[in-house]
């Protein structure tokens, strides 16, 4: 049995993770609004760099911290 202690730590772990996954529904909500918005202004058929510079500008608007293109190291077991 747990303590009303160890209860009430619970309580407020799952209260957290409820404000985490709010947060992340928001910004969730907000990339993919960006993402419509740029769509349907410019439609298809540019290249592209095009939908990326319009949605930095989308994202800049909402403040929505980001980095185009980042080069990221990964590492695969490949045998030679």
């Amino acid at each position: 049995m747990l303590s009303e202690a160890g209860f009430a730590g619970f309580a407020g772990f799952f209260k957290l993770l409820n404000e985490l996954n709010m947060q992340a529904d928001e910004i969730t909500f907000k990339i993919i609004g960006c993402a419509m918005k740029v769509h349907n202004t410019l439609g298809n058929g540019f290249q592209e760099v095009i939908y990326q510079r319009c949605l930095a500008i989308e994202f800049k608007k909402e403040y929505l911290d980001f980095v185009r293109e980042k080069n990221k190291q990964f590492f695969t077991m490949v045998k030679m």
